[in-house]
């Protein structure tokens, strides 16, 4: 459980590509069932369970992240504070990329995605 969970001490990259399998396999099970428990409640008119279980999900897999994370910083004699910067720029890039519009008509990746074919 330390593994996962625990902030403080150092971790070498195999166990620290370990608690990012574990964390990520954790995160993938719980969506999934999320769905699987919606498509089925869905029928008796509950909504907010899928958006309920994939927030567990999301928390689910983000403390393991921030730990191992945090404790990978740590062997490289970095505070584990840096964990916060490094998931704000992350966040930060995704809030952008989504948020700009993209270029009108084709260009070299392929048509415009948001025209008609």
């Amino acid at each position: 459980m330390s593994l996962l969970f625990g902030f403080s001490g150092r971790i070498d990259r195999t166990r620290f590509w370990l608690a990012v399998t574990v964390a990520t396999a954790i995160y993938c099970a719980v969506a999934v069932l999320s769905i699987v428990y919606y498509s089925y409640a869905a029928r008796l008119g509950a909504d907010a369970l899928l958006v309920t279980g994939l927030l567990f999900a999301i928390a689910g897999w983000f403390v393991p992240m921030a730990a191992a994370m945090s404790r990978r910083l740590h062997e490289l004699d970095c505070s584990g504070a840096w964990t916060l910067l490094l998931i704000f720029f992350v966040v930060l890039a995704a809030a952008i990329l989504g948020a700009i519009p993209g270029q009108p008509g084709p260009n070299r990746f392929g048509p415009d995605p948001l025209v008609p074919p």
